[in-house]
């Protein structure tokens, strides 16, 4: 969200947002109310997986994720 606040202040926001942000609630750049996705590490192990993967979080339901509006 920093360097985006200083680069595009508010630009962008009518956009869905797909934030990486590694804390306990993601902060938003200015200009978002909301976020669609949020990858909130970069450091998770899964079995079977050598190394690190992200985890991220959708922000709807399962029929919003299936939906044209995420693909758009």
């Amino acid at each position: 969200p920093g360097t985006w606040d200083r680069e595009f202040p508010g630009a962008f926001g009518s956009y869905d947002l797909w934030l990486a942000n590694y804390a306990a609630t993601p902060r938003l750049p200015k200009g978002w109310e909301k976020w669609t996705f949020w990858q909130y590490t970069q450091t998770e192990k899964i079995s079977g997986i050598d190394g690190n993967v992200d985890r991220s979080r959708f922000n709807g339901s399962a029929t919003d994720l299936s939906g044209e509006r995420c693909y758009n």
